[in-house]
């Protein structure tokens, strides 16, 4: 994974690729929207699949204190060469005191290729 002052890119590979940011309680992610611009170069999109019946792109969570969500907001769209939005608000993980995190995914099933994250946003609920 490479990272400069405006994007964060990630060679994808056989493993387990997605991107993971963690937040340190007090922290309530329910009815927050989570919104990625990513682009994929053409490896990425040659390598997507629905095999298995897995999405290409999903976003998952966790808390510290064992709840989870995967495969929120699901889609099976990588395409090449442009930026494509995925924004998720099915959330309802959270930490509630500094000793816990709340954790989100987006999770990238390609293989080959890479993936570059433009912006991340996360918008908590009022």
């Amino acid at each position: 994974m490479n990272q400069n002052n405006s994007t964060i890119v990630l060679a994808l590979g056989d493993g387990d690729n997605g991107f993971v940011y963690s937040f340190q309680g007090p922290i309530d992610l329910t009815g927050a929207t989570l919104t990625y611009v990513v682009e994929y170069d053409a490896g990425a999109a040659a390598e997507a699949s629905t095999e298995g019946g897995n999405p290409n792109v999903a976003f998952q969570a966790w808390d510290s204190m064992g709840g989870a969500q995967w495969w929120e907001c699901a889609s099976w769209g990588i395409i090449a060469d442009q930026d494509t939005t995925y924004s998720c608000s099915g959330f309802t993980v959270k930490a509630a005191d500094s000793q816990s995190s709340a954790n989100v995914r987006l999770f990238i099933g390609a293989k080959a290729g890479t993936a570059t994250i433009k912006s991340a946003t996360l918008q908590l609920a009022q």
